[in-house]
C-alpha cells in the first residue's frame, strides 16, 4: 500500500512551502514554484490539478491588478508539463464508470470524514476562519484558506473523474487536513487559555483536543452514522 502516497504528500508540502516563498517575493520565487510544481506532477499527476489550480488562482488574485508576472508562472509551468500529459496518455486514462457520481460522492465523503478530517471538526475550523479573517497575518491567511478550500475542491474533483471512491485518490491531502486540525486546536486552545498566567492550559487543551481526535472514532461516526452506509465501502474501520 506504500505506492506514491508518501512521496505524493511530501512533494504537496514542499509545492507549498516554495509557493509561500513565491508569494513573499522570494528570489527567483517563480521558477523555483514551477520546479518543484513540475517534480509533483512527475509523481501523482492527479492530485496535482486542484491543488495547482486553487493555488495559481489565489496567486493570481493577490497580484491583481498586476497578474502579468503570475499568468507567466501558469504558463511555463503548462509548458514545462504539457509534453508529459501527452507522454503518460493523462486524456485516456479517464474511464467511464459504473457507479453513479452520488455513490462516489458519499464514498470519498466517507473516506475524508473517517480518515482525512472529521467534518464535525471542518466545519468550526472554516468558521473560525472567517470569524478571524482580518486578525490573521495575509499570508498564514492564504495557508489555512488554501486548507480549507482544497479539501472539499479535492473531494469533488477525485468524484467527478476517478471510477471508483478510493482512499489513496484522496491521500495525499493528509498533510493539509493535519496543519488545518492543528491551527483550529491551538486557537482554541488560546481562547480557553486567554487571561490566564500561565501557557500550560492553552497547550494543554491543544493537545487534549488533537489526542481525542486522533484516538476517538466518535467524531468521524458522529456523520459517518447520517450517511447512506448501504452505498459505501464496510471497511473495518468504519463503524468503531
Amino acid at each position: 500500500q506504500c505506492r506514491y502516497y508518501s512521496l505524493s504528500s511530501l512533494m504537496l508540502l514542499i509545492t507549498l512551502m516554495v509557493y509561500t516563498y513565491w508569494q513573499r517575493g522570494g528570489r527567483l520565487g517563480g521558477l523555483s514554484f514551477v520546479f518543484a510544481a513540475w517534480c509533483w506532477f512527475q509523481v501523482d499527476f492527479g492530485t496535482f490539478w486542484p491543488v495547482i489550480g486553487l493555488l495559481l488562482l489565489l496567486a493570481m488574485v493577490q497580484a491583481w491588478p498586476k497578474w502579468s508576472k503570475t499568468a507567466a508562472v501558469g504558463l511555463a509551468l503548462a509548458m514545462s508539463i504539457s509534453p508529459w500529459v501527452w507522454y503518460y496518455e493523462i486524456f485516456d486514462r479517464l474511464k467511464t464508470s459504473a457507479t453513479t457520481w452520488s455513490d462516489k460522492f458519499f464514498g470519498n465523503l466517507f473516506h475524508m470524514n473517517q480518515f482525512l478530517i472529521p467534518i464535525v471538526v471542518f466545519i468550526p475550523a472554516g468558521i473560525l476562519f472567517v470569524c478571524k479573517w482580518r486578525k490573521i497575518p495575509l499570508l498564514p491567511r492564504q495557508l489555512i484558506l488554501i486548507c480549507l478550500l482544497m479539501l472539499p475542491i479535492s473531494l469533488l474533483w477525485v468524484t467527478s473523474v476517478a471510477p471508483w471512491f478510493f482512499h489513496r485518490y484522496i491521500m495525499p491531502l493528509t498533510p493539509l487536513a493535519s496543519l488545518l486540525m492543528a491551527w483550529l486546536f491551538v486557537e482554541i486552545g488560546r481562547l480557553i487559555g486567554q487571561g490566564r498566567k500561565t501557557a500550560n492550559v492553552t497547550t494543554a487543551a491543544a493537545f487534549m483536543l488533537s489526542a481525542a481526535v486522533a484516538v476517538c472514532p466518535l467524531p468521524s461516526n458522529v456523520v459517518t452514522w447520517m450517511l447512506p452506509l448501504d452505498r459505501l465501502t464496510k471497511h473495518p474501520f468504519g463503524l468503531l
